[in-house]
């Protein structure tokens, strides 16, 4: 009995032995270790409220994935999906930050699996995640108005008035940095009244290019443009003297330049104006010629387009003298059929008063004598004749011409 019980002991452990081996087989051959990689997997960041503690924004690095590699029996491995795997970084060491910096935070791996010890990770790719961080400023930057397009016509674009000087624009430090200015783009195609409507405003560097960044924001809330539209209207200039000039003396020719200019207002005040005068010009005991920058009588709601205040003036001053000329052409009006008409008077001497540039070039052709023989009956009369001297020359006198009138 005893080798018998013996010999049961011994065949139950070698059967559990067998079983054991069997086991072991099927574990290795029909669920063996294998490894996969899980790609795209996103990085979370946690700690997150320190960033809007110490006013810090992501540059970079805020949107990553992280490849991991698992090990582990098939039917464990095949259980576990993407949504298995947690990738964090921990963003609590992100203090004292006061500009642009660069870190490297290492990525946290955990899996959501049952054992927790039933897979290993065997490479994950990349280790840690590079971001850029920077802090959240704000500044004051000065506002330009730019406008584009034309007026209606007649029309042109007055000064730009904006309520404020500066707006304050936050944004990342490293950003601001390069901020020159705030422009406000206003269209102005084909108006005739102020423009207050802003298209867009923009932020420029220096060399006017356009900074744009989700961070960066404007607070343009309080500010208010206009854009003035004025009407055009192009006016003559018309000098005015003070004084008198020494006896003899004249002006014989005044030149400004420029001689009109495109003056801006308001329509009705511009209907108004149809010349500019220049201050008086001071001729007071004037004996030569002379040149002078006088300024323009303005209203102050009145603005010239180029800017200009004042003009050049030319005044030309000659002394005047007196010339004798002997005239033997001497014309008679409205006759009568009725009668012949004979001028008694052979020449006629006329007493000139003028400058000395007009005179010297005067000719015996240049006066025109006539007399009026209407109402004349037959007989000898004296007769007054209209003499017609070039413009600046002054005929000094009267003069008669013996006249004789015989019927026919």
């Amino acid at each position: 009995m005893k080798g018998i019980f013996n010999k049961d002991i011994t065949w139950k452990i070698i059967s559990i032995c067998v079983a054991i081996i069997l086991w072991l087989y099927v574990i290795d051959v029909q669920n063996p270790y294998i490894s996969f990689n899980y790609r795209d997997i996103s990085v979370d960041f946690i700690n997150t409220e320190v960033m809007e503690q110490h006013n810090l924004v992501f540059l970079e690095g805020e949107d990553q994935d992280v490849t991991v590699k698992l090990r582990g029996r098939r039917n464990i491995i095949t259980g576990i999906h993407n949504s298995s795997i947690k990738a964090t970084v921990n963003l609590s060491g992100l203090k004292g930050l006061t500009g642009i910096s660069e870190f490297s935070i290492p990525i946290q791996i955990d899996i959501s699996v049952n054992p927790a010890n039933a897979v290993e990770i065997v490479n994950q790719e990349p280790y840690s995640a590079t971001v850029v961080v920077d802090k959240i400023v704000q500044i004051q930057v000065p506002i330009d108005v730019v406008t584009s397009g034309d007026p209606s016509d007649a029309y042109v674009i007055g000064e730009p008035i904006v309520s404020s000087v500066n707006a304050s624009i936050k944004g990342p430090s490293s950003i601001l940095a390069n901020v020159n200015s705030i422009r406000a783009l206003v269209d102005v195609s084909d108006y005739s009244n102020d423009v207050s409507k802003v298209q867009e405003y923009v932020i420029v560097d220096g060399e006017g290019n356009r900074i744009e960044n989700e961070h960066v924001l404007i607070n343009v809330d309080d500010v208010t443009v206009n854009v003035p539209i004025k009407k055009r209207k192009e006016v003559p200039i018309t000098h005015q003297f003070m004084g008198t000039l020494v006896e003899n003396y004249v002006i014989s020719d005044v030149r400004i330049v420029p001689s009109s200019i495109a003056i801006i207002g308001d329509d009705n005040r511009l209907e108004e104006i149809d010349e500019v005068l220049t201050e008086p010009i001071n001729i007071d005991g004037i004996t030569e010629s002379f040149n002078v920058n006088i300024p323009l009588v303005l209203g102050e709601d009145i603005n010239v387009e180029d800017g200009r205040t004042s003009v050049a003036v030319r005044v030309n001053v000659q002394k005047e003298e007196t010339q004798k000329i002997s005239s033997k052409n001497i014309r008679i009006n409205n006759t009568k059929d009725t009668f012949n008409y004979h001028i008694e008077t052979e020449e006629l001497e006329i007493q000139l008063w003028g400058t000395e540039n007009l005179l010297k070039h005067l000719e015996t052709e240049n006066i025109k004598v006539s007399a009026d023989v209407s109402g004349l009956a037959e007989g000898i009369h004296e007769v007054k004749t209209d003499i017609i001297a070039p413009s600046g020359i002054k005929v000094q006198g009267n003069y008669n011409v013996i006249i004789r009138v015989d019927r026919r």
